[in-house]
C-alpha cells in the first residue's frame, strides 16, 4: 500500500463549508445522518436523526448526508456497503434524496453498475477532511489530503445541487 494513502483513522470529519453547502441544498435541514456520532451532530451537522456505526442497517428519511467511515467490513469497502445501502433507499422511496460525500474515486464505478442517472461534483482540489483533536477539543483539517473526493446527488432537485456545488467542482450527470 502506498504510504500517503494510509489514515490512522477512518475518522474524518467534513468540512463546515460542505456542510452549509448540503443544508442550501436541503432547504436548510438535513434530515438523517446515518454515519456521525452526537458530538458532530450537535457541534456540526445539526441532523433531525442520526446514528452511529449501526446507522447502515437502520430506517432513515427525508434528506439525507451521508459521510461515511473509511476502512472494510468483511473485506469490502465501507464505502460501498453505505453507497449501496443509500441507493436501495432511495430506490424504495424510502428517503427523498441523498447527498453521497465519498474519498475516493472508486465509488464512481460502484455507483455505474447501481444507477442510470446520477449527479456528481467533483472538486477541483482535494478536500482537507477536518480531525478531532481531543486534547484541545477543536477540529483541524488534514494537512495533506490523501484522496480525491467526489459527491454524489440522488434526489428530485439537481438543478440546486448544480447551482450551490458549481464553485466547489466540476459538476457531472452521468447517464448510462
Amino acid at each position: 500500500m502506498i504510504p500517503q494513502h494510509l489514515s490512522l483513522t477512518n475518522e474524518h470529519y467534513t468540512p463546515l463549508p460542505i456542510i452549509d453547502k448540503v443544508k442550501l441544498v436541503f432547504d436548510g435541514v438535513i434530515d438523517t445522518d446515518p454515519a456521525t456520532c452526537k458530538r458532530v451532530n450537535f457541534e456540526r451537522v445539526q441532523a433531525k436523526q442520526y446514528f452511529d456505526a449501526d446507522g447502515v442497517n437502520r430506517e432513515w428519511c427525508g434528506n439525507v448526508f451521508l459521510n461515511p467511515p473509511g476502512g472494510r467490513i468483511n473485506n469490502r469497502s465501507s464505502q460501498s456497503i453505505w453507497f449501496t445501502a443509500a441507493v436501495n433507499k432511495y430506490r424504495k422511496k424510502e428517503i427523498d434524496s441523498v447527498i453521497f460525500l465519498a474519498f475516493n474515486m472508486e465509488i464512481l464505478r460502484v455507483a455505474s453498475e447501481l444507477l442510470t442517472n446520477q449527479w456528481v461534483c467533483i472538486p477541483h482540489k482535494r478536500i482537507a477532511y477536518d480531525i478531532y483533536h481531543a486534547d484541545s477539543q477543536k477540529y483541524c483539517p488534514q494537512k495533506s489530503p490523501p484522496h480525491t473526493s467526489i459527491l454524489i446527488y440522488l434526489g428530485q432537485h439537481p438543478e440546486r445541487f448544480k447551482a450551490v456545488f458549481a464553485n466547489m467542482g466540476t459538476i457531472w450527470h452521468f447517464v448510462n
